[in-house]
């Protein structure tokens, strides 16, 4: 025996429970205090031993026993009675009550569930020290495997960030921006937000760069197979608190060079159009095209989603990365082999000029090449 716990209930009668062990688990008993100073138990009157006030319940968190009662008494003579429960590895706190007119029996209250009711679940990711997001995810709208990832481009203004994978026509949405407010709980962030599906009737369809458009809410894609710039509407994408497909989010395409093509020496990479840069004020796309060692540039104020009106030829081996200049006076490129000379190859970084007054405006003006 152990834990014993006395209180004395709204008639002045003197109750004990305490813990009992019968070899096997823990149970509550229970003796009232006789006018002699004697504890009376309640007894088996076939085996002439004492009952259990309660006993555990298969299961739930008691079915190994429990112990540890206490009594508050309660105003209509009964208690309320707390208790430590235990399923054989952890002790966890119960409830449970006896009425006045049977002290000697404590009634559990487990939590079932009961008609009527519903069961869900809820998640948070790590702590602080957590630093990874998963893109291969299996809910019910989608599955995903998060393989061939290519760029990532920030859209500060919706506190999200989007994954482009080269192997699959899906655009992986994150959260990056924790907007929990009072009434609305960010779930999503730090994890997929949406998933943005762009029908491809190849199934080989890829994304090797972007850029994002603030000022048309659109974002620009460099697709492969088939070989295009797709145009994405991200008015539908929504910071919420559910993971969803969206689907019919591209609302155009701007044409490119085929993928076939190989000007320069050879290439053995299958790789088409991929970096890409906005200037003069978002209006001029510049997409470079890795095969072909050109830029091309798309005026994004013709026509419906925008049109092309120039091409920079010669840059070097393999264009795949443009940034412009802060000025927005220059183009630069990098050009990922370089020039090819017998059997040796230097890289070159290929310098465009942007500016509407030059003679030179969309021409090569000149080469950075490191030696």
């Amino acid at each position: 025996m152990k834990d014993p716990h006395v209180w004395i209930d709204a008639a002045g009668d003197t109750h004990l429970y305490y813990a009992g062990f019968d070899g096997t688990s823990w149970h509550l008993g229970h003796a009232l205090r006789a006018v002699d100073g004697s504890w009376e138990r309640r007894i088996d009157a076939a085996g002439d031993l004492s009952l259990p006030a309660m006993s555990g319940i298969a299961l739930t968190f008691t079915h190994a026993g429990v112990e540890s009662p206490v009594a508050v008494p309660r105003a209509d003579g009964g208690a309320t009675v707390y208790f430590a429960g235990s399923d054989g590895f952890e002790r966890r706190l119960g409830t449970a009550f006896s009425r006045p007119e049977r002290p000697a029996v404590v009634f559990p209250t487990p939590r079932y569930a009961t008609t009527g009711d519903t069961l869900s679940f809820s998640s948070e990711r790590g702590g602080k020290a957590v630093s990874a997001i998963r893109l291969d995810q299996v809910v019910s709208e989608f599955t995903t495997d998060g393989i061939g990832m290519s760029a990532m481009i920030p859209d500060w203004e919706r506190g999200l960030l989007y994954v482009l994978s080269k192997l699959s026509g899906f655009v992986y949405v994150i959260d990056i921006r924790d907007d929990t407010t009072l009434g609305f709980d960010d779930t999503n962030y730090l994890d997929l937000e949406a998933l943005i599906r762009v029908p491809s009737v190849t199934g080989t369809l890829g994304f090797r760069g972007g850029v994002l458009s603030e000022t048309r809410d659109r974002l620009y894609l460099s697709a492969r197979s088939p070989d295009l710039v797709f145009v994405l509407d991200l008015t539908r994408v929504l910071d919420d608190d559910r993971k969803e497909v969206l689907e019919a989010v591209p609302i155009g395409t701007m044409p490119l060079r085929t993928l076939g093509n190989d000007e320069g020496a050879p290439t053995l990479s299958l790789i088409g159009a991929n970096g890409m840069a906005l200037a003069q004020g978002e209006d001029l796309l510049l997409v470079t095209e890795f095969r072909n060692n050109l830029v091309d540039i798309y005026d994004l104020s013709m026509g419906a989603f925008g049109t092309l009106v120039a091409q920079v030829p010669y840059l070097g081996e393999n264009p795949h990365v443009v940034r412009v200049s802060p000025d927005g006076r220059y183009a630069v490129v990098a050009n990922y082999t370089g020039e090819v000379t017998e059997n040796s190859t230097s890289g070159t970084i290929a310098v465009i000029d942007l500016d509407p007054d030059s003679p030179t405006y969309l021409e090569a003006v000149t080469w950075l090449v490191n030696r």
